[in-house]
């Protein structure tokens, strides 16, 4: 629980599944995520975190067990907008790529510059300030960050609101292959045709509690039904 925010809610996540989070705006979502990334304190229960039981205070505690936050407010929350784009993606690496007090610019240039490659930047220009970017590819370097420090667990906080249907497939295709590589993410969305097409698993909130929770093969798994939970309604069994 993290004060009136949210209480009882209690989820697993499994290796090479997309669990999502869904609900009208103000259901909770968000601040799960973020008490998750240490972004909120939360006021009761536990975490549990490849078996082990973590307590992350801050952001930095989090990113150090490899958990990640992709936010909804890219530019407020995900990016130095006035830095390049070379700094905005090696900036949670710093620590991995630091070696006996020494940083292996080299090694880390070559990483970043094969992540831009991957995710398809419009420009091969990483001194490029964030700024100049679309929002499409400030989205990718928000993201890509995560990449560069092979983070464990990737929180995606609606991934592609505002971006171009170039761009969100782009994330769905960095979605997949995390899975694919057995990493775990969670999904924070408010699009259905997003939460029906990524899911594996769905877990509806409503005023900070969990409402239903939903598998992929479950008769409920459509948008009536997650729709009918969001706003408070009973599933049947």
């Amino acid at each position: 629980s993290c004060g009136d925010l949210f209480q009882n809610v209690n989820f697993s996540l499994h290796r090479g599944e997309v669990l999502c989070f869904s609900g009208l705006v103000g259901a909770g979502r968000t601040e799960v995520a973020k008490t998750v990334f240490g972004a909120l304190q939360k006021t009761g229960g536990s975490i549990y975190y490849f078996g082990k039981e973590i307590s992350p205070k801050r952001p930095s505690d989090a990113i150090r067990l490899g958990i990640s936050l992709v936010p909804e407010d890219r530019k407020e929350e995900g990016l130095f907008l006035s830095a390049s784009l070379y700094s905005n993606l090696m900036i949670a690496a710093v620590n991995t790529f630091t070696k006996y007090g020494i940083f292996q610019k080299t090694k880390i240039q070559s990483i970043c510059h094969d992540i831009s490659r991957r995710l398809h930047l419009n420009t091969e220009n990483l001194d490029l300030h964030a700024e100049n970017l679309s929002g499409g590819n400030q989205q990718k370097i928000s993201l890509g960050k995560w990449l560069v420090a092979n983070s464990k667990l990737v929180i995606f906080d609606e991934p592609t609101r505002g971006i171009d249907v170039g761009a969100k497939v782009e994330v769905y295709n960095v979605m997949n292959s995390l899975v694919k590589q057995g990493k775990c993410v969670i999904m924070v969305s408010s699009e259905m045709p997003e939460i029906l097409g990524m899911s594996d698993r769905v877990i509806v909130m409503r005023g900070g509690e969990v409402m239903a929770e939903v598998d992929r093969d479950s008769e409920h798994f459509n948008q009536e039904d997650l729709m009918k939970a969001a706003w408070g309604g009973k599933l049947d069994d």
